[in-house]
């Protein structure tokens, strides 16, 4: 049996959402974290599509109230196509908006066998988009290596 209020193939999902604090000129930047475990591949992949197709199909989506992403556009990243850590990579790339503020927006969704993980960055002022992407990618590697570390594997 999956996960309450999961899908049947979820064995197990945790999120956390944290915060950076505003810094000087800096404002502060949203960043959320999930993990995933999956009866089986299968399902770990089927997240992977449908992280990496849900642009195509609506490239606009509310949040929460006031707040949207948009113009988002994904890409995905195979096992030895310039991904040499994961299974599978997707990155999806867009705008977020809370009020009259826009910023950019990451998410990172990785799997490794029937884990998933996912990393969102929403900015904030002050910061560039290579400081987001870094923060998101470093928060993606360091999930990677715990999952790697409770697998039994190297990180």
């Amino acid at each position: 049996m999956g996960a309450a209020g999961a899908p049947g193939s979820v064995l197990a999902s945790l999120s956390r959402y944290s915060e950076l604090p505003a810094v000087g000129a800096k404002g502060k930047i949203k960043v959320s974290a999930a993990i995933t475990v999956h009866t089986t591949v299968t399902a770990a992949d089927e997240q992977l599509a449908t992280t990496l197709e849900e642009p195509l199909r609506c490239q606009e989506q509310e949040v929460r109230t006031d707040e949207r992403i948009f113009g988002l556009m994904s890409n995905a990243t195979p096992y030895g196509q310039g991904n040499n850590t994961s299974d599978d990579q997707v990155v999806e790339i867009g705008s977020y908006s809370t009020g009259d503020s826009k910023q950019t927006y990451f998410w990172y969704v990785t799997r490794l066998g029937t884990v998933t993980l996912a990393v969102s960055v929403k900015g904030a002022e002050g910061y560039s988009d290579t400081e987001l992407n870094k923060y998101g990618a470093q928060a993606n590697v360091t999930m990677l290596n715990r999952v790697k570390s409770e697998l039994g594997g190297k990180s």
